[in-house]
């Protein structure tokens, strides 16, 4: 991944000023050539600058090999979104110079920098935004596989979430005639068809994973922190919850944002918003619920899902939320931002067909599945009206039918 002009904000050098400034955050060693700064799959990593020498950026294949994903000279730093969203390594870093010196600045004072110094967090940011983005456009390394079939709801499940997740991750469709030796592939991480979907992380191969089992894989899944004491507590991470993440951060509050599922609730689903305030053109859902995100954990909120919240109590001067089946997080404050639910059809079995055939989000993934095939977008309200009318396009043109019904709650079933 050689910068090129189009990549220069994922790869800025810093100037001497923004060095001076960031030595007051962390402490400068020394790295022996060929030794790695961070591994595939470490839990946590430090932000890292190249003072002199050189630090490559790689990633291993299933077999080992190495595969080179960029070299940082001196005044360039490592690392990516993961730094902010608590994700795992998915990549390695190694000295490849002799001599070479970096300036180690540790998490908690990363989130100081990045909180304090606008100046440098936003290249920092901007950095971190466009790294993410070459290695998803397929430039870069696919450091996660998903195989499945694109009629498993498990599969859809997983892809979804990764989607939302903003991993740069590589799909493969078992019922794709276009892709060769996927069989091959499988018996590479010792699985077989009937074993899918299997998911296959730097650290990991994940059988039939739920989305649960994949998130807590890749590090963004609550984990409990004994005798910590939140300020603030969100329960639902749809825009409403991801703002509410975003002022509590933004005022130095202490801020954890859950939802049951995953980021961007409802509006993470559409194709297309008109009316949400501040961008006169429109967006969709996927972009606005995104930039949410990543704004709320630049400024240092904390973000887990699925996360599902089943309690609140009070306990002294303080709420205790129950997380799952036996966690509990404590804190000063708590939003509910839990949106609403789908309204299903009364018919029988309807559970089993739920992302095998009935979805309720009408997203280039559900109109990839029903490409070519006879749809029934049902339900009278804005959501299906933009169902039947966008989604058509992104399926390449096949059959669509809308039957209006007198639904008066959201109900985007295709």
């Amino acid at each position: 991944m050689s910068p090129t002009p189009a990549a220069d904000a994922a790869f800025p050098t810093l100037s001497a000023d923004h060095l001076a400034l960031l030595h007051r955050f962390g402490t400068v060693e020394a790295v022996d050539d060929g030794t790695f700064v961070f591994v595939e799959g470490q839990a946590s990593y430090d932000f890292v600058v190249i003072l002199t020498g050189a630090i490559a950026v790689v990633r291993h294949t299933i077999d080992r090999t190495e595969v080179p994903i960029a070299r940082h000279t001196p005044g360039r730093f490592l690392g990516e979104l993961s730094l902010l969203t608590g994700e795992r390594t998915s990549l390695a870093a190694r000295s490849v110079a002799p001599d070479t010196t970096v300036l180690r600045i540790p998490t908690a004072r990363f989130r100081e920098l990045m909180a304090s110094e606008p100046d440098v967090a936003d290249i920092v940011f901007t950095a971190f935004v466009a790294r993410r983005e070459i290695l998803r456009s397929g430039e870069g390394a696919a450091t996660v596989r998903i195989i499945g079939s694109r009629f498993s709801a498990r599969s859809i499940e997983l892809e979804s979430f990764a989607r939302r997740q903003r991993l740069a991750h590589q799909w493969i469709d078992l019922d794709d005639d276009d892709i060769e030796d996927i069989d091959v592939l499988l018996a590479s991480v010792g699985v077989t068809r009937a074993a899918t979907p299997v998911v296959i992380t730097p650290t990991a191969v994940l059988r039939n994973p739920t989305v649960g089992e994949f998130a807590a894989n890749l590090g963004v899944s609550f984990a409990p922190s004994p005798n910590r004491v939140h300020d603030l507590v969100v329960v639902g991470a749809g825009p409403g919850g991801l703002a509410a993440g975003v002022y509590g951060a933004s005022e130095g509050l202490d801020t954890l944002v859950i939802d049951a599922r995953s980021v961007g609730g409802q509006a993470g689903a559409s194709s297309r918003i008109e009316n949400y305030f501040g961008f006169p053109n429109g967006l969709s859902g996927s972009e606005l619920v995104e930039s949410g995100a990543l704004q709320a954990q630049r400024l240092g909120a904390t973000i887990n899902a699925p996360c599902a919240a089943r309690s609140i109590d009070v306990a002294g001067d303080h709420f205790v939320v129950g997380i799952g089946t036996d966690d509990a997080v404590a804190c000063r404050a708590v939003i509910i931002a839990t949106g609403v639910r789908y309204r299903k059809l009364d018919v029988a079995d309807l559970e089993r067909f739920e992302n095998a055939g009935v979805f309720y989000a009408a997203t280039d993934l559900e109109a990839r599945v029903c490409a070519g095939r006879h749809v029934v977008v049902i339900g009278g309200g804005n959501s299906a009206g933009q169902a039947a009318a966008t989604s058509p396009s992104a399926a390449r043109r096949s059959p669509w039918r809308c039957a209006a019904t007198t639904c008066t709650a959201p109900c985007r079933s295709i």
